[in-house]
């Protein structure tokens, strides 16, 4: 009996960070930018539509600068800051997200964390009102990821990458 393989094509699955936004430039589903300031999300394929909220972007966070805040420890209970991103200095065994801090009213909300699995195994645990964009993650020992969330409704969306080593950043 023969193998036989099916592909199926998936498109973009997660968010991909494009930078500055650029009118010449062609936009598909789940690419995000910065303008004005702020971050977008592109809804659907578009080229020369400047971010606004509509069919096409969707606000991920209004201006300002995010905060950075690193911590340590290998057993980490957290509760993410409003508009920062939590740096994690030790690889991590456990991980608890314990919840999500409020900003100003009206003001785009978003969260993000950093963090390298331990080599030997990670347990992560989310609270139920966070809802993973693509699937639940699987996190590899001694592997590098980013996990970002924005507000969806009354739940938390979350999308998650590994960082390839030439894409880390240092805390």
């Amino acid at each position: 009996m023969d193998n036989i393989a099916a592909k199926t094509i998936l498109g973009t699955v997660s968010i991909v960070p494009r930078g500055a936004y650029d009118s010449a430039a062609i936009y598909e589903r789940l690419n995000a930018v910065e303008h004005s300031g702020d971050s977008w999300l592109a809804l659907r394929s578009s080229t020369g539509v400047t971010p606004v909220e509509g069919e096409d972007w969707m606000l991920l966070a209004r201006g300002g600068q995010i905060a950075v805040v690193n911590v340590a420890g290998a057993e980490l209970t957290l509760t993410l800051g409003n508009n920062t991103e939590t740096r994690c200095a030790d690889p991590v065994a456990a991980l608890t997200i314990e919840g999500f801090a409020v900003g100003d009213e009206g003001k785009a909300e978003q969260w993000g964390l950093v963090f390298t699995a331990s080599a030997d195994s990670i347990t992560v645990a989310v609270p139920d009102t966070l809802i993973w964009a693509v699937a639940e993650p699987v996190f590899s020992p001694g592997s590098m990821y980013w996990i970002s969330v924005v507000t969806l409704g009354d739940k938390y969306l979350a999308a998650w990458t590994e960082v390839l080593a030439d894409e880390s950043t240092t805390a």
